[in-house]
């Protein structure tokens, strides 16, 4: 034997090894760090309390190292690593830590050595990690007892180093130990004013840090906010004096924004102790602590403005901080001046022109409008802005403008909300502007908020909620008569009306506004649909309408008579405003007038199109027809339109050409809807009537039955069952390029009318075969279904089946090979003999697949592949061995390789995923026809990971020998994986000896509580029917005890006690005095302990939904009193004891949730005339036995007393 080392030859010689100087204590021997790992690790080593020795030391060596390394840093000096910026220290302390008797005595300032460490580490990820671990273990949050100070002083030191580290989330534990120091110490503070004087000298950091880690930033401004914005401190009028003036510091101002926002949730949290009034006052406590409040927010709110100078983003996040606090008041002066103050510095910059703050300054205003629009008064130059903005600024733009519309909507003034439109289109389109810049600025406008989907509704609703029933009101004429106002000026002019010439057109900012103008009016006539009259007989819109429409500018005659030609720009607008109101006005008044019918122009500009369009239709629907020049024109347009035009013309018009073309016309649709769908996506076809036309449909028909080659892209968005049986197999015999036709045929395999044919094309089957090899899924699909189709009658297809035997054999594929065999084994080997050959020579092919336990599909086509082989009985019965608890075996077949199984399940020890573990249950069943190895295998991954969840693999490889499995697992000591699988299989048998047998063997489960629960939940669900008394009565004991010990089983045992009660009332009713018992149990489990997370409130409800649930049980007759009622007060008295414990109780969300349940139980208790007590109820049942006895004392009547008075608040009486 090899002598031990000098340092490891005694405790003392450890020691001196380890606080010795110098590092390595001796020239050329080990690192410090090395030996002690070598000490905790060398098992014959033996010195009394190793585990503490070598933790202790792990935090002397952190520490001693403090003061030297932190000044260093601090001035930036070059200093050796740090020992807690090695891993090994770290992992060191996680091992030993374990094994330790006391606790940890650590100085506190190795928090921010640690950060300090972080700066100069080139491996930051991974000590970051480690080092939470560590000062977890260190400073566990529940025995934190250093002072406020010390808290503060090491906040400061980290924030010094903290910016200087790469942003990650993974920090944020950290952060989180910090606050919660900082937060529980803060309490009991004395000296408030120098945390905050430490808190504003590492402001510059905060900052800094706070812009550096955006993921940490919520982390960051709380422990900020903890530390200045004390309620000592709150009453002090220069709370943020001390930050407010090194606002210039890199990042102040976005935490600025984040430290106001927690100033007002500050005040508003501690606003009663803040604020006291005199007792001479005479307004209401509330209203004056109130405007204490608001005006302590506004003073903040001033300073804060004050110093931030230009930076609208952090002005924009202090007012959103206002709006979401919601204690704005418009009437107070002080507050509506600091809005007007604000709306115009806003509103100056905006007049600026500066692009980078048109989002931050239209945010901004935004805000204001939504707090007081009469102080914001917003102009029309904001609204300008708001037109023409560019797209990324849309929706705040939207926004806006809906606020805008919702308040004169709110105040009866929608005509100067239209007015201010008007106002601001003036603005706008500026006769100065070049053509360019105007054409530019229109466009800009006319995809802009204003006519987007969300403002255009809110417009609607307000516009119709002026026009009350069939009438049409002042309100709306005045915003029509505006609007006709201005048109009126534009189109017809005043001057030398009679000598100018139809065709003139006006110019074009003039031409501009006319375009906006028109689609308002639109508008407001859209909104009127519905409408018969006007209420003032002496307003008649319609007719003056109708009279500037004659008036109207026309479409030059040459124009008209070539629809080759093209229009100007301004000529082309206002020809699609004139058909925008004439469509929208003969809907109204439904009838046709007398205005032109549009030219449908080939080469007109997009607006044009798709007014002449939708014109075009209006005017079809009235006529119940279209031309056939209108359609040739049609046709022509849809070439090369966009697909918001193919759109239009499949939603609205394909019925009036469906019913108008000539078959020639037809035949040219079906082609370029052919065309379109191979070139654009986007169109939505499946919504369109396109395929509910019978004359279309022929035509589509008849252009595919035509075409030498599949037109694919139009196959593809034919609906099923779409096309005659008679064109898809032409389509079908055509089809040779499979890849291509692979998607239509793989949803051609779901129509049964054509894959019995499919299936018989070798051809196409050999096409399919290829491209699947590939990996193309519907291919794959389309394989399955066809060979599935032919297995139908495998004796008539067999020639068939041979050659897609052979064309699998040519392609060797193994994982399509694999597919062919999943489908086929399905069936009875016998009904191959005639391909027995066939099938035994493909399975035996070099089929060799890698056995990477990562690639589990290679996995599972290997698995189906030795299924397959089991199938044709070409395998043997393999040699049982047994190692190490795992079942494996040796086969004597023609196939020698070695099994995979139990080296699988060796594997499964480093990757334990359902997945993996239903592979290596399928390459059991595949490596061995023996159950029992297949049992041994489940118990090994159970063993490993009880969660599992297996049972339809496991139906699948145990198919016949359930009952043989369920046999084994029947043992005297189950383990929880006996139980698991047990709990797996019942289900699945129908033998019921041998289900008491399991229930027994689970009931003998030696002290493994939460197993045999779990078990029993499942036996409850799906076998309740053979549960007995004596099963119940100690199923009931378990659960006590295990609830009483550990809240883990609580929802497993709500659910045994819900199933119990819907499907074996009677086992519930005869055990009562047990069903109070675990009740009792629930409620102590779902205590709130000091120091300890809140229960999910998950638990209450399911506990609420149980008490129900119990109520509702009967024995008989369904208005008999249930026994239950008799145990109610033993119930409630349990639920008062646990909600009045002194050192515990119920937090108020889990109070309110155990509502529902604790109220049936005093709906049961008081049936039967008990119910009106007129505010004494609850005392007709006496004083319950033990109520008072508990900790809470005394406490405890007033709650039972509580509970009946919400009790009787909560009931409807039938009186009202």
């Amino acid at each position: 034997m090899s002598e031990d080392p000098a340092y490891l030859s005694s405790a003392s010689a450890l020691i001196k090894s380890l606080k010795g100087p110098a590092d390595p204590p001796q020239p050329g021997s080990l690192l410090k760090i090395d030996i002690a790992i070598s000490a905790w690790r060398r098992s014959s080593f033996h010195i009394p309390r190793k585990a503490d020795v070598l933790r202790d030391w792990i935090v002397e060596s952190w520490a001693r190292t403090h003061r030297g390394y932190v000044k260093a840093a601090l001035i930036s000096l070059t200093s050796s690593p740090s020992p807690l910026a090695e891993l090994s220290y770290h992992d060191l302390l996680l091992e030993t830590s374990a094994s330790c008797d006391s606790p940890a005595q650590a100085p506190l300032q190795i928090l921010s050595s640690f950060f300090i460490a972080l700066t100069s580490s080139d491996n930051q990820d991974k000590l970051i990690e480690a080092g939470a671990k560590s000062m977890r273990i260190l400073f566990p949050t529940q025995s934190l007892t250093h002072k406020a100070e010390a808290w503060a002083d090491i906040w400061a030191l980290i924030l010094r180093s903290l910016s200087k580290i790469a942003p990650t989330a993974s920090i944020e534990p950290l952060l989180a130990l910090v606050s919660t120091g900082i937060t529980d110490s803060v309490i009991s503070a004395t000296n408030s004013k120098k945390l905050a004087q430490i808190a504003a000298s590492a402001f510059p950091a905060h900052c800094a840090s706070f812009e550096a880690h955006p993921l940490l930033r919520p982390s960051l401004n709380q422990i900020m906010a903890t530390l200045l914005f004390q309620p000592a401190l709150l009453s002090s009028k220069d709370t943020l004096q001390p930050i407010l003036s090194q606002l210039s510091a890199f990042g102040a101002h976005s935490a600025i924004s984040a430290l106001f926002d927690s100033l007002i949730h500050a005040y508003h949290e501690h606003r009663y102790s803040i604020f006291t009034q005199a007792s001479s006052s005479k307004v209401a406590h509330d209203v004056f602590v109130a405007s204490k409040e608001r005006e302590e927010v506004r003073l903040a709110l001033e300073q804060i403005l004050s110093q931030v100078g230009p930076a609208y983003a952090t002005r924009l996040s202090l007012w959103n901080s206002i709006e979401t606090w919601g204690g704005y008041m418009e009437r107070e002066s002080s507050w509506s001046q600091l809005v007007r103050s604000e709306a115009q510095i806003a509103e100056q910059t905006l007049s600026s022109g500066d692009s980078a703050l048109l989002g931050p300054l239209l945010k901004l205003l935004a805000t204001l409008e939504n707090l007081d629009h009469d102080q914001a008064q917003l102009s029309s130059n904001v609204v300008r802005w708001c037109l023409a903005c560019p797209p990324p600024l849309h929706d705040t733009a939207s926004a806006l403008l809906s606020s805008l519309l919702r308040f004169f909507h709110l105040t009866h003034a929608l005509p100067n909300f239209f007015q201010l439109l008007l106002e601001s289109l003036d603005g706008l389109f500026v006769e100065t502007l070049p053509d360019e810049t105007i054409i530019s600025l229109y466009n800009l406008t006319v995809a802009g908020p204003l006519t987007g989907k969300a403002f255009q509704r809110h417009l609607t609703q307000s516009l119709r909620s002026i026009n009350i029933g069939k009438g049409r009101a002042t309100p709306w004429h005045q915003i029509c008569d505006s609007i006709l106002n201005r048109l009126s000026s534009i189109v017809t002019p005043a001057s030398d009306q009679k000598k100018r010439k139809r065709s003139a057109t006006p110019p074009s900012h003039s031409v501009a506004s006319v375009g906006i103008a028109t689609r308002l009016l639109a508008r407001c006539l859209i909104a009127a649909a519905g409408t018969t009259h006007d209420t003032n007989s002496s307003l008649d819109t319609v007719a003056k309408l109708s009279a500037l429409i004659d008036e109207w500018p026309g479409v030059d005659e040459t124009v008209r008579k070539s629809t080759t030609k093209s229009l100007s720009w301004d000529s082309a607008v206002l020809e699609a405003g004139r058909l925008r109101i004439v469509l929208n006005l003969e809907k109204l008044s439904s009838y046709r007038s007398s205005a032109a019918d549009p030219v449908l122009l080939t080469s007109a500009i997009p607006e044009l199109t798709i007014e002449m369009t939708r014109f075009t239709f209006h005017r079809g629907s009235l006529d119940q027809q279209l031309s056939a020049q209108t359609i040739d024109e049609l046709f022509m347009i849809l070439e090369d339109a966009p697909a918001h035009i193919w759109q239009l013309v499949l939603d609205q018009g394909l019925v009036l050409i469906d019913a108008s073309a000539t078959s020639a016309q037809l035949r040219r649709l079906a082609k370029l809807i052919s065309r379109k769908s191979e070139s654009d996506d986007t169109i939505s076809f499946s919504s369109a009537p396109l395929w509910e036309l019978p004359n279309v449909k022929s035509a589509l028909q008849t252009y595919v039955n035509e075409q030498d080659l599949p037109e694919y892209p139009l196959l593809n968005i034919c609906p099923p069952t779409y096309l005659d049986k008679k064109v898809k197999l032409q389509v079908i015999d055509k089809t040779w390029e499979g890849a291509r036709a692979s998607a239509w045929l793989y949803r051609l395999a779901s129509e049964g009318d054509t894959l019995e044919l499919m299936s018989r094309n070798t051809g196409l089957l050999h096409q399919v075969i290829k491209i699947a090899s590939t990996g193309d899924e519907p291919s794959t699909y389309l394989f399955e279904k066809a060979v599935n189709s032919l297995l139908q009658a495998p004796e008539r297809n067999g020639k068939i089946l041979s050659i897609v035997i052979a064309h699998l054999l040519e392609n060797g594929d193994p994982n399509l090979t694999a597919r062919f065999f999943s489908v086929i084994t399905s069936r009875n080997v016998d009904s191959f003999s005639a391909l027995r050959e066939d099938l035994v020579n493909l399975t035996s092919m070099n089929l060799e697949v890698h056995c990477d336990t990562a690639d589990l599909k290679a996995l599972h086509t290997r698995n189906i592949l030795l299924q397959a082989k089991q199938w044709l009985n070409l395998r043997g019965k393999p040699q049982l061995i047994q190692i190490e608890g795992v079942f494996t075996y040796l086969r004597n077949t023609v196939d020698d390789r070695r099994p995979l199984g139990p080296s699988l399940c060796k594997a499964f020890i480093d990757k334990q995923s359902a997945s993996f573990a239903r592979i290596i249950l399928e390459t059991i069943a595949s490596e061995s026809t023996d159950p029992l190895h297949i049992v041994a295998a489940a118990l090994y991954l159970y063993n490993h990971n009880i969660t599992l969840e297996l049972e339809s693999t496991l139906y699948k490889v145990l198919k016949g020998s359930i009952d043989q499995a369920m046999s084994e697992c029947c043992v005297k000591s189950p383990t929880p994986a006996h139980l698991r699988l047990l709990a797996a299989l019942c289900s699945r048998c129908d033998d019921m000896t041998l289900i008491q047998r399991a229930i027994d063997t689970a009931l003998a489960a030696p002290s493994n509580d939460l197993a045999v629960i779990t078990f029993f939940e499942k036996i409850v669900e799906d076998k309740a029917s053979i549960l007995r008394h004596d099963d119940v009565v100690r199923v009931f004991a378990i659960i006590t005890q295990s609830i009483a010990q550990s809240a883990v089983a609580l929802q497993s045992s709500f659910n045994i006690l819900m199933s119990l009660s819907r499907r074996r009332a009677d086992l519930i009713l005869a055990n009562l005095p047990e069903l109070v018992d675990i009740l009792s149990s629930m409620f102590v489990a779902l205590q709130t302990f000091s120091k300890a997370k809140t229960p999910h409130t998950t638990d209450a409800q399911m506990l609420s939904r149980l008490l129900v649930a119990l109520t509702q049980i009967r024995l008989g007759r369904r208005h008999e009193t249930s026994p239950l009622a008799k145990h109610v007060p033993a119930i409630l008295v349990a639920y008062v004891r646990a909600a009045g414990d002194m050192h515990s109780g119920f937090s108020p969300m889990v109070r309110r949730d155990l509502e529902p349940g604790l109220f049936g139980l005093c709906n049961l208790v008081t049936a039967g005339g008990r119910a009106y007590a007129h505010g004494r109820e609850g005392e007709g049942l006496g004083t319950p036995f033990g109520l008072g006895e508990g900790t809470g004392g005394e406490g405890e009547k007033e709650l039972w007393a509580e509970l009946w008075r919400s009790w009787s608040k909560s009931r409807y009486l039938g009186q009202g």
